[in-house]
């Protein structure tokens, strides 16, 4: 009996000290558990990937982030889009007839006969400060295009140079950032010219040719 009994106290200590482990470690928690995957599924944001995109800042500085692999993760981005920044431009233009559209430094160059009929065209930069444009056209059955819509990025007064820079298309089929073929010789391009812009100050910044929209982006070449 008093064998018994002297197993039974120890059984009642170690439970003891197996509950106070376990308050001490945090509940559902134990030392053997794996560490955290940044799987978003399980609570943990995916680690940002992709090209190092350009940021400018109010003051004109430049800086650079990467985005995360889904652009609707766009919480995660260094720095963090703010409501006020952000920016939307769109406009009813006829395919026939072309013309050009405008969103904070990114600018839509729509030829004559880029599509049949109107079409809707919407530029969303969800940060103006981070060369990242959302373009859209509706109707959907638009987003595929008869003559190639140039979007280029102007960063005339901005110190950075356009050899370093190069655009990027997000695809949604894979989640990737993939790179895109740019001209950086925008110098005599009369459509680029901003009202804002001084006379007589060339027109520094990237191009490249779209044939539907998607979202895009514009960063360090190279990557």
């Amino acid at each position: 009996m008093s064998g018994s009994w002297h197993f039974s106290v120890r059984v009642r200590a170690l439970a003891a000290a197996t509950l106070l482990l376990a308050f001490a470690t945090g509940c559902g928690t134990s030392p053997l558990d794996p560490a955290p995957t940044g799987d978003p599924g399980v609570g943990n944001p995916a680690p940002p990937t992709g090209p190092e995109v350009l940021v400018i800042h109010p003051d004109g500085s430049v800086s650079y982030t990467r985005p995360p692999a889904d652009p609707s993760l766009a919480s995660t981005f260094e720095p963090q889009p703010v409501g006020e920044r952000k920016l939307v431009r769109s406009a009813v233009v006829d395919g026939a007839s072309g013309g050009t559209l405008r969103c904070g430094r990114f600018v839509l160059l729509l030829p004559e006969g880029a599509y049949a009929g109107e079409g809707t065209v919407t530029m969303t930069m969800p940060d103006s400060t981070i060369m990242i444009v959302e373009l859209e056209i509706s109707p959907a059955d638009l987003n595929g295009f008869d003559k190639p819509i140039d979007l280029a990025i102007t960063t005339t007064n901005v110190a950075v140079s356009p050899d370093s820079l190069q655009l990027y298309y997000y695809n949604p089929d894979v989640k990737e950032w993939q790179s895109l073929s740019c001209d950086n010789t925008l110098e005599d391009d009369p459509r680029l010219v901003d009202d804002a812009q001084p006379m007589g100050t060339p027109t520094k910044g990237v191009l490249t040719p779209l044939s539907h929209f998607s979202t895009y982006s514009a960063g360090k070449a190279g990557w």
